[in-house]
């Protein structure tokens, strides 16, 4: 990676926070002794969490792992005034290694495991040195540490070389360096990112050779305060962080030329700490702290837009939280509840995304399949992330869609983009101004836009009335214009006592589909008369549609009636005594169909 120091564009992107619950969130407590977890770091190895943690009470470090039935619990460092600020890293056969401030000494100091034994070991003891650490192994599972140097205010850095560890200073311009976030490139290169307390900025470093670079990351305001650093597969930084002037959410990326800026989250008083962690997709996902509700939350790009959510509202949810991801994008927070005074975890599994609808329509919106050459095609859709442009297609027919394949080349002249509203809907807009070709046609927004289909993301229209294309064109004009009348002869304005009720209609003319709408649900496809079946009691409404051969849709008149199935009127006396346990049986049945029925109805402190 190459980036020129001090070349900073900010780019606000006003993209849409989607406020939506996406997630099904699995809360409990790690650690439920007295005052426990403050200070907290995560990490996950197998899809396995591990949390470092600062016991307040007896002063220690204490590292607590998931064995997969229970939560494993021990102390790792119990000398002195240990454990603040702890930095979590496994390394590939899933052994801990901890950075952390030693209280008593002020000292940078280094924990990890062999076997059962934890091995502690000081890393810079030059005056009051260690607060704020960030911790990231190497392909070697070597140990580099960013961390605060509170003597002289810089930023300093240190690595274990195989053989000692190596201390240099990083930034030494100002106050610097109270708060980082550490990440290492696929070459072991170390990138910072860290507040510059004189000038209230966001700062960047990273290593090239032997010569650091610096940059300005975002200067707008006292922001940066706390800052979470991650890298790309392409080794571009990634940074959510504080904006303490407006209290809110923001994040940064570089995107090869410029730094890429905007805010997440702008809701109350919000960000003040957060973590960063990127899925395999490159997409930044964040758990954060709303100041004004005292909650947990998390915010996920979804590839077009924010997906914002609380993930903890019970009681009073500190600030300090930390997030990993493991193979499978899956979210997993250790954070402090500040209420229980005691450490908690959340992970979440996604719901699949939704997908969302296209068809062909007319000018108003009225769904229309059968077009004539040189009348206007329009489409309409829903569902769809709001204020978001998409990639479009109109392609011939495809006999069959599969997943992954090549979309078709789009048809000439026809719209290559479409954008949605601040509700996610599109349209109607025009999509084909002057079809001159006859034909079927299929409709495909690439909502990832990278050129194929994919079954579950892209949104696709290649089956609707005829059964064989998104809509045709025919080769000749059509003069009529007149929609088909239809005449609804059952049900009538009246009483059944029964729950299955016969739908019988006429048409005034040939016709492609035929369908309805019961009490104002989305319409069922017909092939003609029919019956509707298992209705429950109650009053029903119902509008028959038809569509003919020219694209024209007409709609019954409104037709309303009641179903009133109730219970059979009991025999006169006397009757046999075998007629009572049928009528018992039968009576049993009915309410059992009934009730059926009706069911379907400080700013980071200088020194701790």
């Amino acid at each position: 990676m190459s980036l020129v120091p001090l070349l900073v564009m900010l780019l606000p992107l006003f993209v849409p926070n989607v406020q939506a619950s996406p997630t099904t969130w699995s809360i409990e407590t790690v650690d439920a002794a007295t005052d426990v977890g403050y200070d907290n770091s995560i990490a996950v190895h197998s899809g396995m969490p591990a949390v470092s943690y600062f016991d307040a009470h007896w002063k220690d470090l204490k590292y607590a792992k998931w064995t997969g039935t229970a939560w494993s619990i021990e102390p790792v460092d119990t000398f002195g005034d240990v454990g603040y600020d702890p930095s979590l890293a496994l390394d590939s056969s899933g052994s801990p290694h901890i950075s952390y401030y030693d209280g008593t000494n002020y000292d940078l100091k280094h924990a990890w495991l062999t076997g059962l034994a934890w091995n502690i070991e000081t890393v810079d003891s030059t005056g009051f040195v260690g607060q704020y650490s960030s911790l990231a192994l190497d392909s070697g599972g070597n140990p580099h540490i960013s961390y605060y140097d509170y003597s002289n205010e810089d930023l300093k850095y240190a690595r274990w070389t195989g053989t000692v560890w190596s201390v240099e200073t990083v930034d030494s311009t100002g106050d610097v360096g109270a708060t980082s976030s550490l990440a290492l490139d696929s070459s072991g290169s170390p990138h910072i990112s860290y507040y510059d307390w004189t000038n209230l900025d966001l700062k960047y470093a990273w290593l090239t050779g032997l010569a650091w670079n610096i940059e300005t990351v975002d200067s707008t305001g006292d922001v940066g305060v706390t800052s979470s650093l991650a890298l790309d597969s392409g080794g571009n930084p990634h940074i959510s962080y504080s904006d303490w002037t407006n209290l809110d959410l923001k994040y940064a990326r570089w995107t090869g030329t410029v730094w890429s800026v905007e805010t997440v989250d702008s809701t109350g008083d919000v960000g003040a700490t957060s973590s960063l962690a990127l899925d395999s997709s490159g997409n930044p996902h964040i758990s954060y702290y709303d100041g004004t509700n005292s909650n947990l939350k998390y915010a996920r790009w979804t590839g077009t837009a924010w997906s914002i959510e609380t993930v903890d509202s019970t009681g009073h949810v500190d600030r300090n939280n930390s997030l990993a991801l493991d193979s499978s994008g899956n979210p997993h927070i250790s954070y402090y509840d500040y209420t229980n005074k005691n450490l908690k975890y959340a992970t979440g599994v996604p719901a699949p995304p939704t997908v969302a609808g296209i068809e062909s329509c007319n000018l108003i919106g009225e769904r229309k399949d059968s077009f004539d050459m040189g009348e206007i095609v329009f489409v309409n859709g829903s569902g769809f992330s709001p204020s978001t442009g998409y990639s479009f297609y109109v392609v011939v027919d495809q006999a069959a869609w599969t997943d992954g394949m090549t979309i078709p080349e789009r048809v000439p002249d026809t719209e290559p983009f479409i954008s949605s509203d601040a509700q996610g809907i599109i349209g109607p807009v025009t999509v084909w101004h002057d079809p001159q070709t006859a034909g079927n046609y299929d409709i495909v927004v690439d909502v990832n836009d990278n050129g194929q289909y994919d079954v579950g993301i892209d949104v696709l229209d290649d089956n609707d009335v005829k059964a064989t294309a998104g809509f045709w064109i025919s080769d000749f004009p059509s003069s009529d214009t007149t929609p088909p009348t239809i005449s609804v002869l059952s049900p009538e304005f009246e009483t059944y006592a029964a729950v299955d009720v016969s739908l019988t209609f006429t048409v005034s003319e040939p016709v492609f589909w035929f369908g309805y709408s019961l009490d104002g649900q989305e319409n069922e496809t017909v092939a003609g008369n029919t019956t509707l079946y298992d209705l429950p009691d109650g009053l029903h409404s119902l509008i028959v549609y038809a569509e003919d051969t020219s694209g024209n849709i007409g709609a019954s008149d409104l037709v309303q009636f009641t179903v009133e199935a109730g219970e059979p009127e009991p025999l006169p006396e006397p009757f046999p005594t075998w007629a009572v346990v049928v009528i018992g049986v039968v009576a049993v049945a009915a309410v059992v169909v009934l009730v059926y029925f009706a069911k379907v109805r400080k700013p980071p402190g200088k020194g701790k």
